[in-house]
């Protein structure tokens, strides 16, 4: 996958050793790519009142023991929340909150995604723009302009979603 912005070349799913690199033996990142695909998100959000935008990427389970496995190989936090049509039952999230965390995990899932594959891809491209930009205090137009194409993908695949409010 290239992307190409203003005569620069980025790169973005790349063979470098990462961080959390999943094994290849039964091939867990095909595994973790079907899951993400159906129970996985990537969204963006902004701060009310704020220009702080970040990048959300989850999985989503009530098996406490699949998130956990997932968290050796992937990193993240997991959190519980009760759903709201039974209290009873918890769901769990397994988030990475870190961003070499989420650009890890989504340059290893992507030559496996099926539905989610542009969305990922936007978020790539956001993660790169970011890092590249750091040294702002704010984003840039092209990063916000990346969230907002993340959303319109997000919602051109969701019945229930809002308007981008940015």
């Amino acid at each position: 996958m290239h992307f190409n912005k203003s005569e620069t070349e980025l790169r973005a799913y790349d063979r470098r050793v990462f961080r959390h690199k999943l094994p290849r033996k039964g091939n867990p990142r095909a595994y973790l790519a079907g899951f993400f695909d159906a129970d996985g998100t990537i969204s963006a959000s902004q701060k009310t009142g704020e220009n702080s935008f970040s990048l959300i990427v989850a999985l989503y389970n009530t098996n406490l023991e699949f998130l956990k496995w997932a968290q050796t190989l992937i990193g993240g936090q997991i959190f519980d929340r009760p759903r709201t049509q039974n209290p009873k039952q918890i769901q769990r999230m397994l988030r990475l909150t870190n961003i070499e965390e989420q650009f890890d995990f989504l340059n290893q899932i992507y030559p496996h995604l099926r539905i989610k594959k542009k969305a990922v891809e936007f978020g790539i491209r956001y993660i790169i723009s970011r890092k590249r930009m750091k040294h702002l205090s704010h984003p840039s137009q092209y990063s916000i302009q990346l969230l907002r194409d993340l959303r319109k993908e997000n919602k051109s695949r969701s019945y229930h979603s809002k308007d981008c409010p940015f």
